[in-house]
């Protein structure tokens, strides 16, 4: 196998571990609000890269714009889960993981692809978000923090916080 499969190989078993780790530590189901009524709204990076649930207004749509400084949206849940109706100056970015395909060992291959090409769009004045800010959101953000070089303990601790 060459060196670039291997690689794959290797990054599939990291999102499968990190997704499967959130779920069993029961990360599916909604936690606490952030600031303006936001779900699990929290600063990945300074100074401004951001994790969340799902936005359900345009007020905290504005908040997050205008206080937070993002201008680009990830959003790797999927449409029938909760559309995202953006106020101008704010890009969105889609790349859908189903509920079930994060449950699902035999699809993580597709589900490591979408993480990868999501994780490429995150930078300075990004929000990263799903349903609820913790499974898709949180293994994007392992899979930011394994590429910026840290532990795969380090990045796994963050995602259970």
């Amino acid at each position: 196998m060459s060196r670039a499969g291997k690689y794959f190989l290797g990054v599939l078993g990291l999102f499968a571990g990190a997704i499967l780790s959130g779920y069993v530590a029961g990360c599916v189901s909604a936690q606490g609000g952030g600031a303006q009524g936001i779900p699990n709204l929290r600063l990945v990076e300074a100074p401004s890269i951001y994790r969340s649930g799902q936005i359900t207004s345009m007020a905290q749509w504005i908040y997050v714009r205008d206080v937070l400084q993002v201008s680009n949206v990830v959003k790797l849940n999927e449409i029938n889960e909760a559309p995202d109706v953006l106020p101008p100056g704010m890009t969105l970015y889609y790349f859908p993981i189903s509920i079930e395909e994060q449950l699902d060992p035999l699809l993580v291959g597709r589900v490591a692809w979408q993480i990868l090409e999501a994780v490429r769009k995150i930078g300075p004045g990004t929000l990263v978000h799903c349903e609820y800010g913790n499974d898709r959101t949180g293994a994007a953000i392992y899979a930011r923090r394994i590429q910026e070089g840290w532990s795969e303990e380090a990045a796994r601790a963050e995602l259970l916080a």
